[in-house]
């Protein structure tokens, strides 16, 4: 369990005293009676270790917010035989213009979507010919849209 800080005397730092965790823990429960709980407390707290069950929390490891798909974790870039580090792509998922240069919104593989980035069509060769060539197959240009295709 968690012990909420809210009455305690723990030492503010006056800089951040609003970032002050607001529970300490987590404890184990010795005995429960009523509403009060006896708390297993390290002897360097000097605090009494019955406490109201008003302030307790159940504490939840943060594994436990993490589905069997974890991608918090996404895997590292790949070695190639040069040396050099790249990325797998999951897939394309748009195509614009920007200062005369054609760009690929790129899915990469094992990422979530808050990392898609905005890759060259030509240069670094990120962006493999032939995956831009099935992308622009399967969307065309309208010429009423221009070069964008977002």
């Amino acid at each position: 369990m968690l012990l909420a800080t809210k009455n305690l005397k723990v030492k503010r730092d006056a800089a951040c005293g609003k970032l002050t965790c607001r529970y300490i823990g987590p404890f184990k429960i010795k005995a429960i009676a009523d509403r009060s709980a006896t708390l297993d407390l390290p002897s360097a707290l000097r605090i009494t270790p019955h406490v109201s069950v008003d302030f307790l929390r159940r504490y939840v490891p943060r594994q436990a917010f993490r589905g069997t798909d974890d991608r918090r974790n996404p895997p590292g870039p790949i070695i190639d035989e040069e040396g050099k580090e790249r990325y797998e792509i999951e897939k394309l998922l748009a195509r614009r213009v920007r200062s005369g240069q054609v760009q690929y919104l790129v899915r990469w593989e094992g990422y979530p979507p808050e990392e898609d980035t905005w890759e060259p069509a030509e240069g670094d060769g990120s962006v493999p010919v032939w995956l831009q060539r099935e992308f622009d197959a399967r969307h065309p240009l309208d010429a009423a849209e221009g070069d964008y295709d977002v």
